[in-house]
């Protein structure tokens, strides 16, 4: 397939873009000026574009700024500033399928090859007419795109439309999003004929390859930031380091940054949200920029959950599926799950945090709530699919077993009529989501993590604080005793060299264990005590 990997340029022959504009008017947008370093590489540029038939002459009515980029082996390239067009363009909205249904349709791969498009976009023609909106000015010169340019609202469209139409009938052996296509196989001699099969389908429709981005006949491949191998998915060692090495948010466009690159592997995190917490919370409306010790530690933990051993596993449509999830009034959590070989593994992980209207629902409706969601995130792998739901909630599995509740649980109830799904009972110990958490080497600590249990008893919970603290009075104390203890109202604190520890009674100290054992997975007598 010597087309593919040529000098020469092509265009895809199956599709033709088109800019569908509304209410337009001639333009000309303020260009930026071309630095005299640059204007011997520009007008080369511009002959070669010329030649390549990229671009062509126009005396077009609708001109676009460019900028010019310098690339890393000092060649230059002219990108089209398209801001001024794309107010015009009406949307168009073919999109590449979510990352997390793409990796999600990966199943029985022992090979892998991954190709790279060259010069993407410009693959793709442009329709006679919808040129004259691409016009720039060099030097007094006005130029059009003959092909579709980066930088349009409708590009990416234009190439996942094109890519849809060459792929999709191959699609039980073939992944693509946006210029990066995956072909995955049971086998060498299928990988060796589906491969044939992908590269004269986009041969065939005039596509090109960029030959040294491409791997061929992988057993463990690196794609879309993920590293994949026959049994599941995990995190690429890049990413990691990236993550590692991420320096303290000083700012919201910061802290958003470092969220949005968590979030894009939340997958393989359990219950990332409830470690995200206290970072959410200053993205709130009318929340001054604080940067706490709370805010710190989670920033901290968040890094250390990333690590090489996170994975998730890739799924088996012929074996039953299983969800389990776990709520709090601050977040929901869920996970979905099969067997493998007598194995129990984890297939993806969910969670957010919760709306505030959720935080008034009672126990059983919130612990719905995040059993609505995890189907919801997890629709794709089982709408069709008979699955479970463990719950160790046994109000709630009475609940959807006879449908029978207020008008929100109702409404819920209707939502999963389209599912085949039974009911089951576990025992909280047996929870995968805590049971993994558990497993998380967590670097904050015991007396962190008692204090995190203590504040929300001591002051969220107003009927569990014990009368006999509260009444107490210093005059009630000896010298000793005032000399160690701080009263901060409601409660006692005893200073320990340079640290200050709650002092609680027998009633309150059965409460802080019960938290600390169901919140930190369940744990042993010993843990729970360390704790």
């Amino acid at each position: 397939y010597e087309g593919l990997v040529s000098n020469q340029m092509r265009v895809a022959t199956s599709y033709i873009h088109k800019i569908e504009v509304k209410d337009i008017m001639n333009f000309k947008a303020k260009s930026y000026p071309i630095p005299y370093m640059h204007k011997e590489k520009v007008r080369e540029e511009i002959g070669k574009l010329l030649k390549d038939e990229i671009i062509e002459k126009s005396n077009t009515a609708y001109i676009n700024p460019v900028v010019i980029v310098k690339k890393k082996s000092g060649d230059i390239r002219i990108c089209l500033d398209a801001r001024t067009i794309n107010k015009y363009t009406v949307p168009q909205y073919e999109s590449p399928l979510m990352v997390d249904a793409i990796l999600g349709r990966i199943t029985k791969a022992n090979v892998f090859t991954k190709l790279d498009l060259k010069h993407s976009f410009w693959l793709i023609p442009l329709d006679s007419e919808s040129r004259k909106y691409t016009g720039f000015m060099i030097d007094g010169e006005i130029f059009q795109f003959k092909v579709t340019p980066f930088g349009l609202q409708s590009s990416c469209s234009a190439l996942v439309r094109e890519l849809h139409n060459i792929l999709n009938r191959y699609d039980k052996f073939v992944l693509h999003y946006i210029d990066d296509i995956l072909i995955y196989s049971d086998t060498i001699e299928n990988h060796r004929q589906q491969l044939d099969i992908v590269l004269k389908a986009l041969d065939d429709n005039g596509l090109k390859l960029n030959i040294d981005k491409c791997q061929f006949y992988q057993r463990q491949i690196v794609y879309l930031g993920y590293k994949i191998d026959h049994t599941g998915i995990q995190m690429d060692e890049d990413r990691i380091q990236i993550i590692k090495q991420f320096k303290r948010p000083q700012n919201l466009k910061m802290l958003r940054g470092f969220l949005g690159m968590i979030n894009y592997f939340k997958r393989l995190i359990p219950d990332l949200t409830n470690f995200e917490i206290p970072l959410i919370d200053l993205l709130k409306k009318n929340i001054k920029w604080t940067w706490t010790e709370r805010q710190e530690i989670a920033f901290e933990n968040i890094k250390n959950l990333i690590v090489e051993e996170l994975k998730v596993y890739h799924p088996n449509y012929e074996l039953p599926f299983t969800i389990r999830t776990d709520a709090s009034i601050q977040r929901l959590a869920g996970v979905l799950i099969q067997t493998h070989d007598n194995i129990e593994v984890p297939i993806a992980f969910t969670s957010r945090v919760t709306k505030k209207h959720e935080r008034n629902y009672s126990v059983s409706e919130i612990e719905l709530a995040s059993i609505i969601f995890t189907i919801t995130k997890m629709r794709f792998y089982l709408l069709g699919n008979r699955f479970t739901i463990q719950t160790d909630n046994q109000a709630l599995t009475a609940i959807l077993n006879n449908k029978f509740g207020n008008n929100r649980i109702h409404r819920w109830a209707l939502l999963l009529n389209e599912y085949d799904f039974e009911i089951q009972y576990i025992p909280g110990k047996h929870n995968i989501l805590a049971d993994a958490l558990t497993r998380m080497d967590i670097r904050q600590n015991d007396d962190q993590r008692l204090v995190k249990i203590g504040i929300n008893l001591l002051t969220n919970n107003e009927g569990i604080f014990p009368l006999d603290i509260i009444i107490l009075d210093q005059k009630n104390l000896t010298d000793r005793d005032k000399e160690k203890l701080i009263y901060k109202e409601p409660i006692y604190i005893k200073q320990i060299k340079d640290n200050e520890l709650y002092v609680v009674t027998t009633d309150l100290t059965k409460q802080i264990v019960r938290e600390l054992h169901n919140n930190y997975g369940h744990v042993g007598i010993h843990r729970t005590w360390k704790l």
